[in-house]
């Protein structure tokens, strides 16, 4: 009777409890979460601002093209993150896609020379093109992308030449910043392409 109890008696299999916390955890890792936090954050922050001060006053369309900014950042930074596990490769992402960023955001906010409807500032915008261009150029291989990001360097420095010559503006500390961010970037870059040792992975 003992041994047919035992036989006949349900099997209890126990399995390992996972909770749907740690399922979230490793579908959406917390840089996802804090990246598009924050960009909406972001987004949010005019439209609450127009509600404490009128020096605040923007339309549909100027959260429709912030909006469409910030995806951009977000879509360019989860390409990063997807492409290189290596340090080097990420952060020189970072720095050019936030450069691209705040460049064009200064010239539709404000303008670089003169005001934002300047029609001379129209130049500023063929650097981000160039980095674009080079992403889908290269396919987003780190050698390629040092040369872009040398480009973007020697361009920056161009512009801010042709605008000195004909009188258009004197930019020196913008174009020596943005000069040395895309090299920065292109170092990185180059570090990448030729597997430096230091050049650690991120888990």
């Amino acid at each position: 009777m003992v041994v047919a109890a035992a036989v006949t008696a349900p099997t209890q299999i126990r399995y390992p409890a996972t909770s749907m916390t740690s399922i979230f955890k490793r579908a959406v890792p917390a840089w996802r979460i804090a990246l598009w936090s924050g960009a909406a954050v972001a987004l949010l922050a005019p439209w609450m601002a127009m509600r404490v001060t009128a020096e605040v006053n923007w339309t549909a369309l100027d959260f429709a093209v912030f909006g469409l900014m910030l995806s951009a950042v977000c879509a360019g930074f989860e390409i990063a993150m997807r492409v290189s596990k290596l340090w080097s490769y990420r952060l020189a992402a970072i720095l050019t896609v936030g450069g691209c960023f705040l460049m064009v955001w200064a010239n539709l906010a404000v303008g670089i020379i003169g005001n934002e409807e300047n029609p001379r500032n129209s130049m500023f915008y063929a650097i981000p093109l160039v980095a674009l261009a080079g992403a889908l150029v290269t396919r987003l291989d780190a050698q390629g992308l040092k040369w872009t990001l040398r480009l973007m360097a020697a361009l920056q420095l161009l512009i801010a030449i042709v605008s000195a010559a004909l009188d258009w503006a004197l930019l020196p500390v913008f174009t020596a910043f943005y000069v040395a961010l895309w090299l920065s970037a292109a170092e990185l870059f180059a570090r990448t392409a030729q597997g430096t040792p230091d050049s650690l992975a991120i888990r």
